[in-house]
């Protein structure tokens, strides 16, 4: 049987996003029903099936890719820029006295760029590009739901079956005594981002509606994501948020009334949660989260400018804290990224991010383009400044980053056939 490589890579894109969309929530129900712990050493295989589904994928797919002859359409600059930060991160890896922790940090650091090889391998219409945000728009909605069930409905309970943990506060589930939503993802910030990666394509998906109903429909999808984000109370996302928001507002004038909608919806939540110390202290500099973020942040510049070469990879990090519990971590991974492979290595990193976010720029005042695909450009500039964003302030998750790179990666492929197309008239 011949196999469409184009519908296989496709397909399995929309699969792969759409179970990581719902990660948490499969193992939970899992646990569930079988009366597991999500935490026991035997449930490993399960919280695993990511990886054990990515690492199939990749044998299935390189027969298939060489078997059709697939070749990248194209090379850009920033198929260069990543194949240099990758290499230099690879060299770091090579001179490294402990490899193993080195590999470990390299595949944190540089593995989401397997995510944008993947994308580049598409070759996604626009319609492709329509069906996987209007789906991931339906699932954010639902991410969106739970994530409020939680908060007014399941409460305590919980989040003591899913992490083994209470909600105190202080915790990842909490900040001054109010519960915070995650919805189907691992914290809240990951919600958050995930939820506001969404409204940042409304533009896009708003302007293939045709009917009134569809988007009074999808208004009332808006106005759910919304009040979701608002439980999150995640600080970090709606700095984001805003200033997506300022981009949105000066490139349309049309934005300007969700920037209205936005408002009206989000500070009454707020009101309604008493979450207003939440960011209040934050901005007085009470908050004690805050001020470790700074403390931090300053910490990792005075290193970089002691140390411009670079400390070398599975110094620092999260994943190099499975070997030396004592090991630092920078919130930013920016900044540990920074600190390990010095500052050629970070100021490669910012290129490669403003060369996206000005190639699409370039793309949205280009009229020879289709007008959805300058709506699609403007989207994947928001995606990659929210997570540009994201680094220099949170450590990375799973799904924003994937799905972030994969998009970038998609797009650059596209981009060379949808020039000196009939324009359609928005809607």
């Amino acid at each position: 049987m011949k196999v469409n490589i184009d519908n296989y890579l496709k397909y399995s894109a929309f699969f792969m996003f759409s179970l990581l969309t719902f990660h948490v929530t499969i193992i939970f129900i899992i646990a569930y029903v079988y009366g597991y712990s999500i935490n026991d050493p035997g449930f490993i295989l399960i919280k695993m099936w990511k990886e054990i589904l990515a690492i199939s994928g990749i044998f299935i797919c390189i027969p298939l890719l060489i078997k059709s002859n697939l070749k990248l359409k194209g090379i850009y600059n920033l198929d260069v820029s990543i194949f240099l930060i990758c290499c230099l991160g690879l060299m770091y890896v090579i001179t490294s006295h402990n490899q193993i922790q080195a590999i470990w940090s390299y595949r944190s650091l540089f593995g989401i760029f397997l995510f944008y090889f993947f994308g580049r391998l598409q070759n996604f219409s626009i319609q492709d590009f329509k069906n996987l945000l209007q789906l991931l728009f339906l699932l954010a909605v639902l991410a969106a739901i739970i994530g409020i069930c939680q908060v007014e409905f399941f409460e305590d309970e919980f989040f003591l079956y899913l992490y083994g943990i209470r909600s105190e506060a202080g915790s990842i589930t909490n900040y001054y005594e109010k519960l915070r939503a995650q919805g189907t993802f691992v914290t809240p910030h990951e919600l958050g981002l995930y939820l506001i990666t969404i409204i940042f394509a409304t533009p896009f998906i708003f302007s293939f509606f045709k009917k009134k109903s569809s988007n009074m429909i999808a208004l009332l999808g808006i106005l759910i994501i919304l009040i979701g984000l608002a439980y999150t109370m995640s600080r970090t996302t709606f700095v984001i948020f805003g200033i997506g928001l300022l981009v949105l507002s000066v490139l349309s004038k049309r934005n300007l009334k969700l920037i209205a909608m936005v408002l009206l919806i989000i500070i009454p939540t707020f009101i309604f949660l008493g979450a207003v110390e939440n960011f209040s202290s934050a901005y007085e500099g009470t908050d004690s989260s805050t001020s470790i973020h700074l403390r931090m942040i300053q910490e990792a510049i005075t290193m970089v400018l002691e140390t411009p070469q670079g400390i070398g990879l599975g110094k620092i990090g999260v994943v190099v804290r499975r070997f030396d519990p004592s090991a630092m971590q920078y919130e930013g991974e920016f900044f540990n990224l920074s600190v390990q492979i010095g500052i050629l290595g970070a100021l490669l990193y910012l290129f490669l991010n403003l060369l996206i976010m000005i190639t699409c720029f370039s793309i949205y005042f280009t009229k020879a383009y289709a007008i959805q695909f300058r709506y699609l450009a403007i989207f994947i500039c928001l995606v990659c400044l929210g997570m540009t964003l994201r680094d220099l302030i949170l450590p990375r998750d799973t799904f924003n980053y994937s799905f972030g790179w994969f998009i970038i990666g998609a797009f650059y492929s596209a981009k060379h056939r949808f020039i000196n197309l009939p324009h359609v008239k928005p809607l």
